[in-house]
């Protein structure tokens, strides 16, 4: 089981990688495709970080990834019974609120992954602080996300896939798998 979740969480990060570069490509279609996608996306990924907490419990800092996933599968159903008017009302806050959210857990595992010896923790680092500092935009200035939407998101999402992709990798690294 530990398997299938190492490889949802890849998965799951290429995918928000591909989404991220398409979001770039084609920044009209994005917001739109976001808009319908983002429930199932925050369900697939909260699931995966659930399923990780549950096998790797017990090392410190693993009740991130449940919280994680608690706040993804919440943010899925409120946008499921909410409809699509809500949600794309919404998605910049929402988008806002997740890059902040991402950014500290980012931090948090930046810890983590310079105790074990990842020499690319840096990386983490690096991107964690730019969610943070997009979500500031983001709050700060809403109109920016409302006049390059697709675009904007487009990067947040792949920001967002490749620091689960370099946290996967550093917490491989960190148990020895």
């Amino acid at each position: 089981m530990k398997v299938l979740a190492s490889i949802g969480w890849v998965i799951f990060s290429v995918l928000l990688i591909v989404a991220g570069v398409s979001g770039c490509v084609m920044p009209e279609s994005m917001f739109e495709s976001l808009v319908m996608v983002l429930p199932f996306l925050l369900i697939f990924g909260g699931v995966f970080n659930i399923v990780y907490y549950i096998y790797f419990k017990e090392f410190e800092g693993a009740s991130m990834f449940l919280l994680d996933g608690i706040f993804n599968l919440l943010f899925a159903i409120l946008f499921l019974c909410s409809g699509v008017d809500f949600t794309g009302a919404f998605v910049v806050y929402f988008v806002a609120f997740l890059c902040m959210f991402r950014g500290g857990l980012g931090i948090s595992y930046v810890f983590w992954l310079k105790k074990a010896g990842f020499g690319s923790w840096i990386w983490v680092l690096v991107f964690a602080i730019l969610n943070i500092i997009l979500a500031v935009l983001f709050i700060i200035y809403p109109e920016i996300g409302g006049l390059t939407i697709g675009f904007v998101l487009g990067f947040l999402v792949l920001s967002f896939g490749i620091l689960n992709l370099l946290s996967w990798w550093g917490v491989k690294k960190l148990l020895g798998n």
